[in-house]
């Protein structure tokens, strides 16, 4: 897959991308990346500084197409702002899949990407945190390295949250 990927010399002189906001625009195509005249005048006049790779899909994420190739944003944007392709997955620290800004990214292996899961309607609002209604109780559980290891039902609400951040202190979530 690696092999089929633009290099980010070209993606550079295809985009520019702005870290702050984690914007990708189109610049002016070199007439040499066009195949002929007529093409590049017109792609430069429609699309150059335009937005680029911004459709949002059905799980949150930007992408876009190069060449007719479909691309998600944000690894676009790191392959652009540090000059070489993510070695493994991108994780968007505030769980926000469409904030491409460079300071929300970092390349982590995927179990560290599981680790920073956004929170679901069977959980009270904490990740690992969820009321179990036949007991009446508060049960915290964490996952690592795709085992579930329980981590016991409460009373109060506090007390499974507390158990749930020890261990993600104790099991090095970020």
């Amino acid at each position: 897959m690696k092999n089929d990927l633009p290099s980010p010399e070209l993606l550079r002189k295809l985009l520019r991308y702005d870290p702050e906001t984690g914007e990708l625009f189109w610049r002016e195509r070199p007439r040499e990346i066009c195949k002929t005249e007529q093409a590049y005048k017109t792609w430069n006049k429609r699309f150059s500084g335009t937005k680029a790779i911004s459709f949002l899909d059905s799980d949150g994420y930007l992408k876009g197409s190069i060449f007719g190739k479909t691309y998600k944003a944000h690894r676009i944007c790191w392959a652009v702002h540090y000059g070489s392709w993510p070695s493994k997955h991108i994780d968007h620290i505030n769980g926000i899949r469409s904030d491409n800004r460079i300071s929300n990214m970092r390349d982590v292996t995927n179990i560290q990407n599981q680790q920073n899961r956004k929170t679901t309607s069977k959980n009270c609002g904490v990740v690992g945190v969820c009321w179990v209604k036949a007991d009446r109780q508060w049960r915290a559980h964490i996952k690592v390295q795709n085992k579930l290891i329980y981590l016991g039902q409460y009373f109060e609400i506090e007390d499974a949250i507390s158990a749930r951040r020890l261990a993600e202190i104790k099991y090095g979530y970020s």
